[in-house]
């Protein structure tokens, strides 16, 4: 059986957090808040995922500094999660760049709406409320059960 884990970041409404700590409910897979851990061991996962909201069009700063300090294995596998307010393009192209770098194949991506008030979307309450929500979290389950 393969070994799987998470290791994640989540700011401002906990989108990325409430995402993968509910979707990985019933699933063989471990969880890792970088914001809280800085020194791992991931040399004993098959499947390492990497999740973050989306800020300033790009994945988390943190989770980045995280992948290029890490030290990865070929034959792992990575996949992509993220939240952002605004779901229609895919703004992991840095970590994928960085991951290919390190020899890491990307097997797949995973996006969802997460509630965002940055900037000016403030003042119109933001957008994406209540999400991620059941329905987002279901397919973030199916996505992961497929690896």
């Amino acid at each position: 059986m393969k070994r799987a884990i998470i290791c994640y970041i989540s700011c401002h409404h906990n989108n990325t957090e409430k995402l993968v700590k509910e979707a990985v409910k019933g699933l063989p897979i471990d969880l890792l808040d970088i914001s809280k851990s800085r020194v791992v061991d991931l040399s004993g996962y098959d499947i390492i995922v990497f999740a973050s909201g989306i800020y300033y069009g790009k994945m988390h700063a943190k989770l980045i500094e995280f992948i290029y300090n890490i030290k990865l294995s070929k034959g792992q596998t990575a996949l992509l999660m993220s939240t952002a307010g605004c779901t229609l393009c895919d703004f992991t192209g840095s970590v994928k760049r960085l991951l290919q770098d390190k020899r890491i194949e990307v097997q797949g991506t995973f996006r969802c709406k997460g509630y965002d008030t940055y900037g000016p979307l403030r003042l119109l309450g933001g957008v994406a409320k209540g999400h991620p929500d059941v329905k987002d979290i279901a397919r973030a389950k199916a996505f992961l059960s497929k690896y």
